[in-house]
């Protein structure tokens, strides 16, 4: 998912720019929709991770999310791509949030610090290449380039992840919350 987002988001105020001549008050709006949606969706699509395959919801935002940014290069007008934008927030919410729950089963095996500090670390090697191959093919192909190059990297990780998590396990029982009882409570 860096990978992908380093090699196109990049570009995407260049696109919004001098693609669609939007403003730049314009251009953050059109972030914010993504990160807003985005946060918004998390809690609903949390709920989904506890109850259904989290490789199946991982894989299901991936595809969906590198559908919608291969669109990102040839959308034609600032509506769409706001649209579009939107859609990504969500979608990249379903594979964000299982993704993340499938690290916390992870963590509590290997551990927390080493299960975090691999996924930052990937997180910024992945911005970083994507960001530089981007850059020399979009001077060689064009803007568009980058979005596709973007959605065609985040769907060919899907058999990647699939296949580095078959037979992994990705989800723990559920266990019920109880709140604790404090010593005045438990007294009484």
């Amino acid at each position: 998912m860096s990978l992908a987002s380093g090699a196109s988001f990049s570009f995407l105020a260049l696109r919004l720019e001098d693609g669609l001549g939007v403003s730049p008050m314009l251009i953050g709006l059109a972030f914010a929709t993504q990160d807003i949606t985005g946060g918004l969706a998390q809690p609903l699509f949390g709920r989904m991770a506890d109850a259904y395959s989290r490789r199946v919801l991982v894989a299901a935002g991936l595809l969906v999310n590198g559908a919608l940014l291969a669109c990102v290069g040839i959308v034609p007008t600032y509506g769409l791509m706001v649209l579009l934008l939107f859609a990504m927030g969500a979608s990249g919410s379903i594979s964000q949030v299982a993704a993340g729950a499938i690290q916390v089963v992870a963590g509590r095996r290997v551990g927390m610090g080493t299960v975090l500090g691999l996924g930052s670390a990937s997180n910024g090697l992945g911005i970083v290449i994507g960001s530089v191959v981007s850059g020399i093919i979009v001077d060689a192909q064009g803007l568009a380039a980058a979005f596709f190059l973007g959605g065609a990297i985040m769907a060919a990780g899907v058999p990647v992840f699939l296949v580095l998590t078959r037979g992994v396990q990705t989800s723990e029982p559920q266990r019920a919350i109880q709140p604790e009882l404090s010593e005045a409570a438990a007294g009484q």
